[in-house]
């Protein structure tokens, strides 16, 4: 497929990962009802332009999404310290061939974040990382408010590749696009998820051109 490619594996669920609902108490308050990392990010930095700051990362030709989501994760959470840190595409796409054992088969995000919390890339590691209920938006609303961003995957609808079945909300390529429900999806794509208002859910990066 010219100019997108897929590569997010069905989910793997592991018992032993923690679970981000066992640690929000009733003593949280509510999400807000918007929150916009990016614009943040953008404040932070002095640039606007989701172009530069989330390449495309090899994933128009590489199904990589899981490891090009990982690098904007990284660019958020520096940046929402004022600090602009892009990581290379050629860094992007060695961490991809050395999780996949040199081949374009796509990868499965839990083995994603078990690597990242076990090594360095890009001389951060994460310390852990808990699961969401993706089902539960408050919580996802929650931890995007409380860290930023959410790292997750999800079945890519025909309006990437065909605009006209995009929401008519969405003409402007350059704004969030929103999924619509009944259409049957084209595979599976991972990203970092940093927005939310009135019920749309915006995804950081890979910028539809």
């Amino acid at each position: 497929m010219p100019g997108y490619r897929f590569g997010k594996h069905p989910p793997q669920v592991d018992y032993r990962s923690l679970r981000l609902s066992n640690y929000l108490t009733a003593a949280l308050p509510p999400p807000p009802p918007s929150s916009d990392t990016l614009a943040r990010v953008y404040a932070e930095l002095k640039v606007s332009d989701p172009t530069t700051l989330f390449p495309m990362d090899g994933n128009d030709t590489l199904g990589d999404c899981t490891c090009a989501a990982l690098a904007h994760a990284i660019t958020v959470n520096e940046g929402l310290l004022g600090v602009k840190r892009i990581m290379p595409k050629a860094q992007v796409v060695k961490l991809y061939m050395h999780l996949t054992g040199g081949v374009d088969s796509g990868l499965n995000e839990l083995n994603v974040l078990n690597y990242w919390r076990q090594n360095k890339v890009e001389s951060d590691k994460i310390v852990a990382y808990a699961t969401i209920a993706p089902k539960n938006h408050t919580h996802v609303q929650q931890a995007i408010e409380l860290f930023g961003g959410v790292y997750l995957g999800f079945q890519v609808q025909p309006g990437i590749r065909r605009p006209s079945a995009l929401d008519p909300r969405d003409a402007d390529q350059r704004r969030p696009c929103r999924l619509r429900r009944g259409l049957r999806p084209d595979g599976g794509d991972g990203a970092d998820l940093g927005q939310h208002a009135a019920g749309d859910l915006g995804l950081v990066g890979r910028v539809r051109r």
